[in-house]
């Protein structure tokens, strides 16, 4: 179905695109003019430069940055576009301050690479001056401002999609933390060489010198050095202001919290972070005997705060009422007690196993790295790594709940050893090629990501497959409804909607005026609309559902639609006893252990002679969806949970015991489902690109028309079992 925004008829197109143009060349226009251009364009460039110069010093005297390097042209573009577009104000405003943050970035990003093309490559710089970067310059603001356009667009309600505000907490943080590292890496040319942050650095050393000095360990502070028996350390604007800080106002931000909780936890980042400057430092007074160098950990204590914080989160507690920890804090005590044992223990023999490796492919890697300790890491971040690494990930292992298999841990610790191996033949090849080894803060990053990365492919088990009642299973339903995109438009979803519509009426004749209980809403609120069409015809719609968002969701595509939605467990269903003509249940009870309660719970629901259309996945699936679907569920990218399937005579047999009597046998959607989901995948992600599965689905919708006995062997089978008149 196509979408419908407010330019729907063809004055409006034309004069939107006339306006846009008026907006384009008034404000190009006004960009050059000269007093513009020398208080707010060379300010601009200024900065870009400021920017381009710091973190690329040995080559930005290569280039000279002109008022052509501005971008404005392409800035007045967008910023017509955007303002011309009939949206409301503040939606025009916000999209003009993101597209001009976004051409500002992507010009900092051209101006760094023409001065290492015109420094090391000198050939390559003309022809991606002059074509290469004004054509990527322009070809992104144009799709900046068309996703612009398609997100302050309304659309139709097959088409809407309605998550939670600002999606998943994971999301929002993920995207408000880039944000503010860019904008951290944007800004060190001058937080760096701050007057305030040196300030700061005195105050940190002066406090450090009296808490050690009434410790009776002699200590004394020269600026913002502080002098022990251990060593000298200097306290710089860079270890004051590291990228923990962005990430900390990031979950302060994005994290689910009472506005109250939030503004503290804003308040508190600074008092936060002066005391644990001061708290850095004190590891100077780590006894000799402890650790040979105090420097090790003082220079890897904010990467350490770092898996710390990771390690509370994973042991958080469920939502629930009367839950208001921030942890499980004997579940974080020994998270962090096995991780400790596990990063002793085991990392000499990951190191060992790691530089095994890379010795039996140094002869397609030959600048791999042969030792932890190389030129230039001064702070010892790739000393740290293995021990950091495998710590992490054993105590996200430990602290997760539900904690996931032995065999899963194993598979996580061989991804360990592949990703140390990667990191090793990467950081030699970075020494051949820059001559320098990487930023210390690079391989903090890796260390503190890769371990991530590899918990959540292999950790995140799904949640649905836990008793009734379980905190855990309505919480694992409950982000999925919050964050998971609407599959209605997509061609694979039509050819779902025919299938469920005329199983519907082959079954429960005649709908109008029939009582219909729908068990989840989720067709309703992403998918289908199946219970939407049945109020259609006429029927009285009940439905219900464990997830608030979903149930929201539902509500809304509902309109003024007559319709009883509520929140209940499938399992335990708050309706008397002969209460519905028809119930239908699609792809619902397979995500948890007690189907077979749940298919009886449903047959009490019927009125004598009622009808019960049941359906589950297809264990013999002629194109081998349980295979695919248990591949991804190994992986933890399968976003429906846990899921069960059935042969037809497990259906059937399911039906029967709980004292209903088969009448119908049939299926859903004979298509393969890689298909439905690369067709999915295209029309959530990218819908400009949804023609590439068009033709596909196609052929299996004509194949329905001509065919439709072959929706018996679909990857959903369905069955419909009738309550006995007595």
């Amino acid at each position: 179905m196509a979408r419908s925004g407010f330019l729907t008829a063809p004055s409006a197109q034309t004069a939107f695109v006339l306006r846009a143009i008026a907006w384009s060349l008034g404000l190009f226009g006004l960009l050059r003019l000269t007093f513009v251009e020398q208080s707010l364009i060379v300010a601009l460039l200024q900065m870009q430069g400021a920017v381009v110069h710091w973190y690329f010093a040995s080559e930005a005297s290569s280039v000279t940055i002109t008022s052509s390097c501005s971008a404005a042209d392409v800035m007045a573009m967008c910023l017509g576009v955007v303002l011309a577009y009939p949206a409301p104000w503040k939606r025009r405003l916000t999209g003009a301050a993101l597209g001009v943050v976004l051409i500002v970035a992507l010009n900092i990003v051209r101006i760094a690479t023409l001065a290492v093309l015109a420094a090391r490559w000198p050939a390559a710089f003309g022809p991606v001056h002059l074509l290469g970067w004004p054509v990527l310059l322009a070809a992104a603001t144009t799709t900046y401002v068309w996703q612009w356009i398609r997100r302050v667009s309304p659309v139709r309600p097959l088409d809407r999609v309605a998550p939670a505000r600002g999606g998943s907490p994971a999301r929002r943080f993920a995207w408000t933390a880039a944000g503010l590292l860019a904008l951290h890496l944007a800004l060190a040319p001058w937080t760096m060489t701050s007057t305030t942050l040196t300030v700061v650095g005195r105050w940190t050393a002066s406090s450090a010198r009296i808490v050690l000095t009434n410790a009776g360990i002699p200590a004394a502070s020269e600026g913002p050095r502080l002098v022990t028996s251990r060593g000298t350390f200097e306290i710089t604007p860079e270890c004051l202001l590291t990228p923990v800080f962005p990430l900390y106002l990031a979950a302060a931000l994005s994290l689910p919290m009472r506005r109250r909780r939030r503004l503290a936890a804003l308040l508190a980042a600074i008092p936060i972070f002066l005391i644990l400057g001061v708290v850095r430092v004190l590891v100077l007074a780590v006894p000799a005997w402890t650790i040979a160098s105090p420097l090790f950990l003082v220079h890897g204590f904010f990467q350490i705060v770092v898996g710390l914080a990771i390690v509370v989160w994973t042991c958080r507690p469920l939502r629930q009422a009367g839950a208001a920890r921030l942890a499980d804090w004997p579940r974080v005590a020994g998270a962090i007690l096995a991780g400790g044992v596990a990063a002793a223990i085991g990392a000499p023999w990951l190191t060992r196993a790691a530089f095994g490796v890379v010795a039996l492919l140094r002869p397609w890697a030959p600048h791999a790295v042969s030792a932890l300790v190389i030129p230039g890491d001064l702070q010892g971040a790739l000393v740290l790594a293995p021990l950091y690494q495998l710590g992490l990930l054993t105590a996200i292992w430990v602290g997760r709940r539900p904690i996931t298999g032995a065999s899963r841990y194993a598979l996580a610790l061989a991804a360990l050893l592949l990703s140390m191996v990667a990191g090793l033949v990467m950081v030699g090849a970075w020494i051949a090629h820059a001559g320098a080894a990487p930023h210390a803060l690079v391989l903090r990053a890796w260390s503190v990501g890769a371990p991530l990365f590899i918990a959540w492919v292999f950790f995140r088990t799904p949640s649905a497959d836990t008793k009734a009642g379980d905190p855990v299973y309505r919480e694992f339903w409950a982000e999925v409804g919050a964050g998971f995109p609407d599959l209605g438009g997509a061609w694979s979803t039509a050819l779902y909607a025919a299938n469920e519509r005329a199983l519907v009426a082959g079954a429960v004749t005649p709908l109008t005026g029939a009582r219909v209980l729908k068990t989840d809403l989720w067709d309703e609120a992403r998918n289908t609309r199946i219970a939407q069409w049945m109020a259609g015809q006429g029927a009285h719609v009940y439905g219900i559902d464990i997830s608030p968002a979903t149930l929201r969701q539902a509500r809304a595509e509902f309109g003024a639609a007559p319709a009883h939605l509520a929140i209940a467990d499938v399992r335990a269903v708050p309706f008397a006893s002969g209460s519905f003509d028809a119930i239908y249940s699609m792809g619902t009870v397979e995500h948890f252990e007690e189907t077979e309660a749940a298919v009886i719970e449903l047959a009490r629901l019927l009125k004598p002679g009622g009808r019960l259309i049941l359906g589950v996945p297809n264990k013999h699936d002629p194109f081998l969806r349980p295979l695919f679907v248990g591949v991804l569920q190994r992986l933890g990218a399968y976003g429906y949970g846990s899921e069960k399937c059935y042969s037809r005579a497990e259906l059937r047999a399911m039906l029967e015991g709980a004292g209903l009597t088969v009448t119908l046998e049939s299926g859903l959607l004979f298509i393969p489902g890689y298909l439905r989901m690369f067709d999915l995948l295209l029309h959530t992600r990218w819908p400009r690109l949804s023609f590439l599965s068009r033709p596909l689905v196609r052929v299996f919708m004509w194949i329905d028309q001509r065919m439709p006995t072959l929706r018996r062997h679909g990857y959903l089978l369905a069955s419909v079992g009738v309550k006995p008149a007595v």
